[in-house]
């Protein structure tokens, strides 16, 4: 490592990757493994801690356009496309949250509710 990039602690909390005055990703990486050994933590890339940033986000109920900033990405598209299908729970969700604003009775209700009597087509007398 040249002495053209400064350490991590030099960047401070703003650090940014890659270009002119930034650190290669390459760097970062190797710090973090580094990190991540002598913690002795589980191997991960630092790359899938930030899908898992991403999922944990979702599952949280940030809005898909919080996530698009969170992760830097230009288009919306492109994270709705990538996070969208990571919790398929979700589209069971959505497909239900049109059908909760219908009023019904609760189960409770259902089952309390006496049935309707038929009635015989049996006509009445008048009582006159």
């Amino acid at each position: 490592m040249g002495d053209e990039h400064q350490s991590l602690e030099e960047h401070g909390p703003g650090v940014h990757l890659g270009g002119r005055n930034g650190l290669p990703p390459e760097y970062l990486s190797q710090v973090f493994m580094r990190l991540m050994k002598k913690l002795d933590l589980p191997p991960v890339r630092l790359h899938d801690l930030r899908h898992c940033a991403a999922t944990l986000s979702l599952a949280a109920g940030l809005h898909m356009k919080s996530i698009q900033v969170l992760l830097g990405h230009s288009s919306f598209l492109l994270t709705g496309d990538t996070y969208t299908s990571v919790l398929p729970q979700f589209e069971e969700a959505q497909a239900e949250a049109p059908l909760a604003l219908v009023p019904r009775k609760s189960p409770a209700q259902r089952v309390l509710a006496p049935e309707p009597e038929e009635k015989a087509d049996v006509p009445q007398e008048d009582a006159a």
